[in-house]
């Protein structure tokens, strides 16, 4: 019934995943994978869905090709994939403290698009792990006034000024 349902829905992640863990439950973590990448493969418009497998693959414990799939599709001819990957790729090197690469990434992304809110928000956290406030303030302005509901910048923006010394606008 998954299966049949995936060309009738237009966000499939939810389905996928179900259909995915079904199998994977059933035949196990291999079957899994086998189902998803064919999955990804009849869908190949379906931006969402090219990142399901690296996702899979942290999630059944294939750390090494776990960041092995994200640097494919950072090579990708498509920039929001390209993108996207990129700031992924990103945000784990920030959280194994390699603030260096975090920000060369970020800085890849922002060379295409200066206005890109995941990769100005990421640069303002490596500025912040830094101890560089007021850079990390313009930045977080720089991602809210390119989505202003986004929510992550929005609590780093609140910290960064608390951290300035302006609790009232941290509020």
């Amino acid at each position: 019934q998954f299966a049949a349902a995936l060309p009738l829905l237009s966000d499939r992640n939810q389905t996928v995943g179900r259909f995915v863990g079904i199998i994977r439950t059933q035949d196990g973590d291999d079957a899994g994978e086998a189902a998803l990448t064919e999955i990804i493969q009849s869908y190949p418009d379906d931006d969402a869905l090219a990142f399901a497998l690296p996702a899979y693959l942290c999630e059944i414990g294939q750390n090494e090709r776990c960041t092995e799939e994200p640097e494919k599709l950072a090579a990708s001819e498509d920039m929001e994939i390209r993108h996207r990957a990129k700031i992924q790729i990103a945000e784990n090197r920030f959280k194994d403290d390699d603030y260096d690469t975090a920000v060369s990434l970020a800085e890849d992304v922002l060379a295409e698009d200066d206005a890109e809110p995941n990769a100005l928000t990421l640069k303002a956290k490596v500025q912040l792990a830094r101890d560089e406030v007021e850079p990390a303030i313009e930045t977080l302005r720089s991602a809210l006034a390119s989505e202003p509901d986004k929510e992550s910048a929005q609590i780093l923006l609140g910290l960064a000024y608390e951290a300035d010394g302006r609790a009232a606008f941290g509020e």
